[in-house]
């Protein structure tokens, strides 16, 4: 009887025991949740859209990161509310997106207001090769971590890439439009500049970096001053930004209001949604291009 319970145990354990992995925002949850598929999900700590500079860990937060045998975040410039606890947790479990090999960085367009973000720009992922560069950095990570899932998770990173190569193929045929390369735009949050450079398209002319606080009213001021001379046509916002804020920059303009959004919005995270968040940003641009040419 002892020798057929122990049998049954044995063969109970052939499941085996997944990791705990925990991501920081939605972006990087819905890449590391494809990679994922069919073995665990990850945990997201922000997954919806909001300001992630400022973004305060609850504490049952701190819990899901103290127990994580993998945490996945962009880095400090990116999570800045985020770095202290993150960096009391063992190194050999952070994996810094933002300083890996292979990933493009750019330089913020304009001074950053403070010194504890950096100088790098940190929305790496609005850049399609580095979300594959990315895919296959946390597939290597996982595969370390997991070597009983390895295969599963090779078969997804494939999947992956194979996912992303034809997206950006198939953005690039639509952001090549002549009539929206001409269309001259400004960003209230300076976070496109990524997606700009890998479609050539033109500078969206930042108002904010995202972590400052809102600009004064000299600055709204000299910008509105600004987009009159650049004869701009559109002013694309986030959804947190106020009615307010639109309408001061916009007073006496010509300018054409357009909500963007840079954050997988789906309730199921994969590699779906980070897509259909990039297609989203292609067709505001051309919804913003629609508003000046009607």
């Amino acid at each position: 009887m002892r020798f057929f319970i122990f049998i049954l145990f044995c063969f109970s354990g052939i499941a085996w025991a997944t990791p705990n992995v925990v991501t920081s925002i939605s972006p990087i949850g819905a890449i590391t949740a494809s990679l994922m598929q069919g073995i665990a999900a990850p945990v997201v700590l922000q997954p919806g859209q909001g300001d992630s500079h400022h973004y305060q860990l609850k504490p049952s937060d701190i819990m899901q990161l103290q127990k994580a045998d993998l945490v996945i975040w962009v880095g400090p410039g990116m999570e800045h509310s985020f770095a202290k606890a993150i960096h009391q947790l063992d190194p050999k479990k952070v994996l810094t997106l933002v300083s890996q090999k292979g990933i493009h960085t750019l330089p913020y367009a304009t001074k950053h207001a403070s010194d504890d973000h950096g100088t790098i720009d940190p929305h790496i992922w609005l850049d399609l090769d580095n979300a594959k560069t990315m895919a296959g950095i946390i597939a290597e990570r996982l595969m370390a971590i997991d070597s009983n899932h390895a295969e599963q998770y090779q078969t997804n990173l494939e999947v992956v890439s194979e996912e992303l190569d034809r997206t950006k193929k198939s953005l690039a045929r639509v952001l090549a439009l002549p009539s929206l390369q001409q269309t001259h735009f400004y960003a209230y949050h300076n976070s496109l500049r990524y997606f700009e450079n890998q479609f050539h398209l033109a500078s969206g002319h930042g108002i904010t970096d995202g972590s400052e606080t809102p600009p004064s009213l000299y600055k709204i001021t000299h910008i509105r001053d600004r987009m009159r001379a650049d004869k701009a046509q559109c002013l694309l916002i986030e959804p947190d930004i106020t009615k307010t804020q639109v309408h001061a920059l916009i007073d006496q303009t010509n300018v054409k209001v357009v909500t963007v959004t840079i954050m997988p919005q789906s309730p199921e995270l994969g590699i779906q949604s980070y897509i259909e968040m990039l297609e989203g940003i292609a067709q505001t641009l051309l919804a913003c291009r629609d508003s000046v040419l009607n």
